[in-house]
């Protein structure tokens, strides 16, 4: 699958929902999130943990430019927490990421409103 996305820095997130919105941005709802990231020798492999699921996402970006085209696989997982386990073994952590993450979409544009603990809060778009 592929996207493009582009991430930044939200210095106030009240004006950006706000800003969202009166752009025709329809909020879908907010979810925690829990990522985590392993060593891999290619791209980036995380682990996503929410209330409704998890899947495994490996991708490759290319950081050249403020828009990044993102290639990625996804599948379900149905045994996260053991997947967790073992691939942390195999692998290694890399980082883990928590996040409360409030979803808007236009069309077929996502906003991703994010606060990730210990590091603020963040936007990321994607078509």
């Amino acid at each position: 699958m592929r996207n493009v996305e582009a991430k930044f820095p939200l210095p106030d997130a009240a004006s950006a929902r706000r800003r969202a919105e009166a752009l025709g941005f329809e909020c879908i709802g907010t979810l925690l999130q829990h990522d985590t990231f392993f060593v891999v020798s290619s791209g980036k492999l995380k682990l996503r943990e929410q209330p409704d699921g998890a899947w495994l996402i490996h991708y490759q970006r290319h950081h050249d430019k403020e828009l990044e085209l993102s290639n990625y696989e996804i599948a379900a997982v149905s045994e996260p927490l053991k997947l967790r386990e073992l691939l942390s073994a195999a692998l290694g952590v890399l980082a883990k990421v928590r996040k409360r993450r409030t979803l808007f979409r236009r069309a077929n544009i996502r906003l991703h409103l994010d606060h990730v603990d210990n590091h603020g809060d963040f936007g990321e778009i994607e078509a």
